[in-house]
């Protein structure tokens, strides 16, 4: 586990985990490893557009708050592992998950601290549901408050 994250963990500091920081979040969090998934990549034949698929967001999260709204929205991603709710951490909330399969899209930690992890591709917001890059914003506005 990169020593970084257990290490914000511990301190108590807010916390983005994005694409694979994801599944990394839920493995420092006592969860499974990511296991093989389908449908979640670009195709092997060298396509480069990536995977649009449907996530569910769960309403009162803080997810849903940071980025302003709940439902199911079109999101892209890129990732060939993932995490089921078999494999979630202890603890943690499955904040948003894929409509097709249940592979979860992300997860927090409830309670008063700001932990988030998030599987799609923060690299290309452009392609992301209008709110998405919320999360990068709040993550700045929370750690200066620190």
């Amino acid at each position: 586990m990169p020593p970084a994250l257990t290490n914000a963990l511990d301190a108590g500091i807010p916390v983005l985990c994005v694409d694979a920081g994801m599944q990394a979040l839920n493995i420092a969090l006592g969860g499974g490893s990511p296991v093989p998934v389908a449908g979640h990549s670009r195709p092997a034949n060298g396509e480069s557009s990536p995977v649009r698929h449907g996530i569910f967001m769960a309403l009162g999260s803080k997810l849903a708050e940071t980025i302003g709204g709940a439902g199911s929205v079109t999101a892209s991603g890129d990732h060939t592992h993932g995490v089921t709710r078999a494999l979630q951490a202890p603890g943690t909330l499955a904040c948003a998950y894929a409509l097709e399969d249940g592979v979860l899209e992300a997860i927090e930690v409830p309670g008063p601290g700001w932990v988030i992890g998030v599987q799609w591709r923060a690299q290309a917001l452009d392609e992301q549901p209008s709110g998405f890059d919320n999360l990068f914003y709040a993550l700045v506005g929370i750690s200066s408050e620190r």
